[in-house]
């Protein structure tokens, strides 16, 4: 559970919304500390192959489902998702490349 915006957040209600899209294999939200809302929301989708959807298509469908402190401020499409030793997916990695500085 994450504080954004004074609402209390549980990212797996975000997660569960982000797979509901027909075109979204996979999916995770990270919170990103922001000083200005607590935590920003960001995130990560896989699609299905042969599916072409954008930001502003997902976001849509995330507004249609969720309380406007829930939508994710930022959205990014991956191929794959990076996977732990156990085959879960690496929040831990995908916060890292996140924070990481560009060089």
């Amino acid at each position: 559970m994450i504080k954004t915006r004074g609402y209390r957040v549980e990212l797996g209600e975000i997660e569960a919304v982000m797979v509901a899209h027909p075109a979204v294999n996979e999916a995770v939200a990270l919170a990103i500390p922001d000083e200005a809302i607590g935590n920003a929301i960001r995130a990560i989708v896989t699609v299905d192959d042969g599916n072409s959807i954008n930001a502003t298509q997902l976001k849509r469908h995330f507004a249609e489902k969720l309380p406007p402190y829930m939508v994710p401020e930022e959205i990014e499409f991956y191929d794959t998702l990076p996977r732990t030793g156990t085959g879960k997916i690496d929040r831990q990695r995908l916060l890292r490349e996140r924070t990481m500085p560009a060089t």
